[in-house]
This record gives structure tokens, sequence and C-alpha cells, in this order.
């Protein structure tokens, strides 16, 4: 078919094909490793085929070398000094990272394909929470700035000091504030403030209770 291969004899009688050139697609079959130099390779198309397919990536200043590997359809950066996947996307596309993901400042990490929602560090230890584009939660060094509702389901505790001394709780049916140590103080600390009780008495009209 005018296709040109070079095959290689040892002792043996035995003949291996090492090298193959398509004449209808221009396309080289190597049959076993390709080493390169300093040199690039340079092609419109490189096809590495096989049932473990690997591309070696070795450095010469000592550093760590890396592979790239199709391990049945999963997608593998290998590095070969530590004998570690570095990190490997899925037939399905997920991702798995075997160490830390770093995003740089002020970049943004999405959740919706690029849109408007998304994580970034606006500011120099400041994490901005956005949803739709609207700020929810900003987590500063020493504070916390919530512009979103939160809600608790039902049994589920607000719970405030270290051991959980004041837990607030919703059963679905009535309401439960208890403090579990000292004394629990209410201060109204407004200049002519009153501290004011209401009631509904069922039927529908709210009055003051003390």
């Amino acid at each position: 078919d005018g296709s040109f291969q070079l095959w290689r004899r040892n002792n043996s009688t035995t003949a291996n094909n090492v090298l193959s050139f398509s004449r209808s697609t221009g396309a080289a079959t190597f049959a076993g490793n390709i080493t390169a130099g300093a040199n690039n390779i340079t092609a419109a198309q490189y096809y590495v085929q096989g049932t473990y397919p690997r591309i070696y990536l070795s450095d010469t200043n000592s550093n760590d070398d890396y592979s790239i590997i199709n391990d049945n359809g999963t997608f593998i950066v290998y590095n070969d000094t530590d004998s570690s996947t570095a990190f490997a996307i899925a037939g399905d596309n997920n991702v798995t990272f075997s160490g830390d993901v770093k995003v740089a400042a002020l970049k943004k990490l999405y959740f919706d394909g690029g849109g408007d929602t998304f994580i970034t560090e606006n500011a120099s230890n400041n994490l901005q929470f956005k949803v739709g584009g609207n700020e929810k939660l900003v987590l500063g060094n020493s504070s916390a700035t919530i512009n979103s509702h939160l809600k608790w389901t039902d049994n589920f505790q607000i719970q405030l000091g270290t051991d959980a001394d004041l837990q607030w709780l919703h059963t679905g049916t009535h309401m439960y504030m208890d403090n579990r140590t000292g004394d629990m103080t209410f201060r109204q600390k407004t200049n002519n403030g009153d501290i004011v009780f209401q009631g509904n008495d069922n039927g529908g009209i709210i009055h003051q209770l003390i």
C-alpha cells in the first residue's frame, strides 16, 4: 500500500517492526519509546496509542519527573519521582487532586460554569462568597459579615460558647433557649429604651405582656 516500515532483527530469526509510516495518512507509528533531546517536537497532531499510553517528562536539573498517562480512559498526571498521582481526570470529567489546590489572590472559584456564583479572596485575608452576583458572606481575619437569612431546621441548635453554653432550639412546635453556665442577663443599653415581651392571644392580635 506504499507504506514504509522499519524492522529490527536480533541474532535470532525473529524480526520486529519498530517504525511504520502510513502513505494514506502520513502518520508514523513507533513500537517503543520515543526519546527527544533539548529541541522541540512540533506537529499539528501527535498521537500516542496503546493499552496504557504514557509520555514521560524527565527533568535534567534534578527536579521531579512527571508522566502523562491514559489509564483506561482516566487522564493522569503522575509524579514519577514520588511515585504518586498528582491529579486525575476520570471519564465522567470528575477531577481528583492529591494535594492542595491553590487559587491566586483576587481570582475566583466558580460553581456555575463561570457565571456569578463564586468564592474569592477579594482583599488580603478576606474571603467573599457571592451567589447569583449577590454578596452573601464575607469572612475576615477577625470578623464575619452575613448578608442573608440563616435557617436552622427543626431540632438543630444554635450553640454559643466554647462548650455550647447557650443553646437555642426550635422543635417545630416550641422554641427553647437554654443557658447552661452562669447567669442569664438581658441588657438594654439604649437610653430610655424598654425591654418588651409580646404575645399572641390566639386572636391574631399581638399584645404587650410586660
